[in-house]
């Protein structure tokens, strides 16, 4: 039997074992639990590792690129996601890899969530329409009303 341990150490291995493809970018949808309220919601951002453009690139709805909390947890994002790239990109002999280590970050701005608990759909909206350059007006808040008349 696969421990849960297991089966998830596959499914990222599976996600780094492209070889000799040309992808343009790479998303990750990021939880960060909110450590500072017991039960309380926590938060979902993008981050695009985008090889074209050379550069992590940060979503974030909620957050401005000044907030300290974004600005540690990106760099621990980028600093997981190089070592998945150094860990499964190096058992691939003669495979054509980009160099990641030297990207920068870049947080993407003016795109904000309406309310305080609109991130998940924002973030999956951005994961969606990101084109590594520019998002579009992705939600109108017709669609956030529908959404909560939903629930």
């Amino acid at each position: 039997m696969m421990t849960t341990t297991k089966v998830y150490c596959r499914m990222v291995e599976k996600a780094f074992s492209f070889l000799n493809t040309k992808y343009d970018m790479i998303l990750f949808l990021i939880y960060e639990a909110n450590e500072n309220e017991q039960g309380a919601t926590g938060h979902w951002f993008t981050v695009a590792l985008n090889l074209d453009a050379k550069k992590f690139q940060i979503i974030d709805s909620l957050r401005p690129p000044t907030d300290p909390s974004l600005f540690e947890k990106a760099h621990k994002v980028r600093a997981k996601i190089i070592t998945l790239w150094k860990k499964y990109t190096a058992k691939h002999d003669g495979c054509t890899v980009p160099a990641v280590f030297n990207y920068e970050i870049q947080f993407i701005t003016r795109y904000r969530q309406f309310g305080i608990h609109d991130c998940g759909l924002f973030t999956l909206k951005a994961m969606e329409l990101w084109d590594g350059s520019r998002l579009p007006k992705i939600i109108g808040s017709s669609e956030i009303n529908l959404r909560k008349l939903s629930f």
